[in-house]
């Protein structure tokens, strides 16, 4: 589901089917499992720096702020995702 929604950022075609894809989850699973499965949705693990300790500390950086765009990344996805599924859903 995510990962439909992620590839409708950069592409037009896929931009254009998100509100019958929405519609069709909608159908397919009930608001209290979509809101449960997003609540954990593209969380990881915290970066950490004792995984490269041999490595070079400017690649350590590079990776740990390349780790922090993804997350971004994915937060702001998942946060859509909620706005599209979950909209006019009561708590």
């Amino acid at each position: 589901m995510l990962s439909f929604l992620e590839a409708a950022e950069n592409d037009a075609e896929f931009r254009e089917e998100v509100p019958a894809f929405v519609t069709e989850i909608k159908t397919i699973f009930e608001p209290w499992k979509l809101a449960e499965h997003l609540e954990t949705a593209r969380q990881s693990e915290p970066f950490d720096p004792d995984d490269y300790e041999d490595e070079d500390p400017e690649m350590v950086e590079l990776d740990r702020q390349c780790e922090i765009s993804r997350s971004a990344s994915d937060l702001l996805l998942v946060e859509r995702a909620r706005e599209w599924l979950l909209q006019n859903v009561e708590p």
